[in-house]
């Protein structure tokens, strides 16, 4: 691949390498990545996830590979400062939201919140009537929120019979068809009542049309606490922001009238399942695939109420999903029994796709300007306090000569924590921080290491990861040290992969590197040349598990996605 000039782009770019590795201002200029293009018309399927879509290289690797079917994709995320509301890459187009604050807004204690600190602006909150137009508005969120949730309870009877073998809808009580009729007659009732409260307020008219903290034993007791006593960790109150996703978001989904909608993680599953029920209403039969990245109790360093909340999410709207895909198969088991499901959830690693070796990429031993025989550790992934950074740092204390490269996207307060960590034992010149490359060059950046590191503290959603940067060692040839989470570890053991340390005992670390110095050549020559292995963690073997779950759902693919390669993806669908 080229760019317009006839040159082949390199990386990392050189701002990245300016700003993460120190690298001079003098680096000449790096090209930029091509997108690359293929085309789809068959089903359409959207994409939908709770971030900006190309940050996240799980969303990235399934819409290409979808689009490769033949599909008609489309993936919906949020817009960040700098998205671009709309973008065009391939066949793909990737769509953008930007949710108002409307719903945490509404109410007498977002009113009061509003108001100034003056007799008339607290009077003004006090009102029986709107006197501002953004009070208003906030009320009148509240109103359509309900509004699409009874018309979604409408369409899940819909949707069940669809879903049913016999294609009768649900019998519901005479209690539920009083209780849902009651709803709707006061939701009619407070409509009028905003009407009325709004009678003074000169507003302009419009168009109401549908448009286009770390881990440890208090933070478990308390979320044990919360999960207990669910009514204090609601997600409606305690997520107020996916409310106001819902509001922004859900027309877009209906706008597109999709046949299946990939969730991708829990926080937009609530909004998928709404639409799909919303669509029923209309005769659509529309799938929801919801793929589960993380067992939510068991995320570290979310806050415990928010965290229960995210979970009660997930419980609410896991059985709604026609096909539930995760990331491990300790993590499926971990929803079946958490949620009771029926079906195993198909497991889809998260492995790199094949590099064709088409761009230049400047390795991380260059990047740090080391020659072929100093022993180089990477790191690559967060490096928030649970991914146990700082044991890797600490333990360069008993690592004479070796050096650590951690790649991260740029420097925060947690780089200058490892830099600190760093000088206080004396190691300073051994650490090293290198830029991001795209997803799919991963492997190659990180080849010219010695050893990959997965040193991740123990926490539940830790202990049942098949991690990204784990698949990428692999396919980079690299001997792997990891924590003792068991998921990992017991990969590295059985198959010869490296050594397992303890967790957070960076002595413990220090002894694990020295083991695997001692054969590296072995380990390395071993992974490299045992093509099963290679096969087991390629990103082509999952394409061929995600088409097998597509053609569950739809029973008819497009052809193409059974022609020759199909399922082998190079390049992913995304602007470097």
């Amino acid at each position: 691949m080229t760019d317009n000039a006839g040159n082949t782009p390199t990386y990392p770019r050189s701002q990245d390498l300016i700003a993460v590795a120190g690298w001079s201002a003098d680096t000449p200029e790096l090209a930029e990545l091509d997108p690359s293009t293929h085309a789809g018309s068959g089903p359409r399927v959207v994409m939908l996830a709770g971030n900006n879509i190309t940050i996240d290289a799980r969303v990235l690797k399934a819409m290409t590979t979808v689009s490769q079917f033949g599909m008609d994709v489309v993936a919906v995320g949020l817009r960040g400062r700098g998205d671009a509301p709309e973008e065009h890459v391939g066949s793909v187009t990737i769509r953008r939201v930007l949710p108002r604050n409307r719903v945490g807004r509404a109410g007498l204690r977002g009113r009061l919140g509003r108001a100034g600190t003056g007799a008339r602006e607290v009077a003004s909150a006090l009102s029986p009537f709107f006197l501002r137009d953004d009070d208003r508005r906030a009320a009148l969120s509240r109103w359509e929120l309900e509004s699409r949730a009874l018309r979604a309870d409408r369409g899940a009877d819909a949707r069940a019979a669809m879903r049913s073998e016999d294609h009768l809808p649900p019998r519901l009580s005479t209690a539920e068809k009083l209780a849902r009729a009651a709803r709707w007659r006061r939701l009619r009732l407070r409509r009028r009542l905003l009407d009325l409260q709004s009678a003074g307020l000169r507003v302009k008219r419009r168009d109401r049309r549908v448009r286009g903290d770390g881990v440890g034993a208090r933070r478990t007791r308390q979320l044990s606490a919360y999960r207990r006593l669910p009514a204090l960790a609601r997600w409606e109150e305690v997520l107020p922001e996916i409310l106001d996703q819902e509001l922004a978001v859900g027309p877009v989904l209906d706008a597109l009238e999709p046949d299946v909608i990939h969730v991708h993680d829990v926080f937009m599953l609530g909004i998928g399942v709404h639409a799909a029920q919303r669509a029923a209403l209309a005769g659509r039969d529309v799938k929801v695939i919801y793929d589960a990245h993380e067992f939510i109790p068991g995320v570290p360093v979310v806050a415990p109420r928010k965290l229960a909340a995210y979970a009660a999410l997930e419980r609410e709207f896991i059985h709604s999903a026609d096909h539930v895909i995760t990331v491990s198969p300790s993590l499926a088991a971990l929803l079946v029994a958490e949620h009771g499901l029926h079906r195993t959830p198909s497991v889809v690693l998260n492995a790199p796709v094949e590099d064709r070796g088409e761009l230049n990429v400047i390795g991380v031993r260059e990047v740090c300007g080391l020659g072929p025989d100093v022993p180089l550790l990477v790191y690559g992934g967060g490096v928030h306090e649970a991914r146990g950074v700082h044991t890797a740092v600490e333990a360069l204390a008993d690592l004479p000569g070796v050096h650590l490269v951690v790649v991260v996207k740029r420097r925060s307060y947690v780089t200058q924590d490892l830099d600190e960590r760093a000088k206080r034992i004396g190691a300073s010149d051994r650490l090293h921080f290198a830029p991001f490359v795209p997803f799919a060059l991963v492997p190659r950046y990180l080849s010219s290491a010695t050893i990959g590191l997965s040193p991740l503290l123990r926490a539940v959603n830790h202990d049942v990861a098949i991690t990204n940067k784990f698949c990428e060692y692999l396919n980079a040839g690299l001997p792997i040290v990891t924590s003792d989470t068991p998921e990992q570890a017991a990969l590295v053991e059985d198959l010869d992969l490296g050594a397992v340390h303890r967790a957070d005992d960076p002595a413990d670390l220090a002894r694990a590197v020295t083991d695997v110095l001692g054969r590296v050549e072995q380990l390395r020559t071993r992974i490299s040349s045992d093509s099963a292995l290679q096969t087991r963690f390629s990103w082509r073997v999952q394409a061929e598990l995600l088409r097998e779950v597509y053609a569950t759902l739809l029973g008819d693919l497009p052809p193409q996605a059974w022609e020759p390669g199909a399922t082998e993806v190079n390049e992913l669908l995304v602007r470097g």
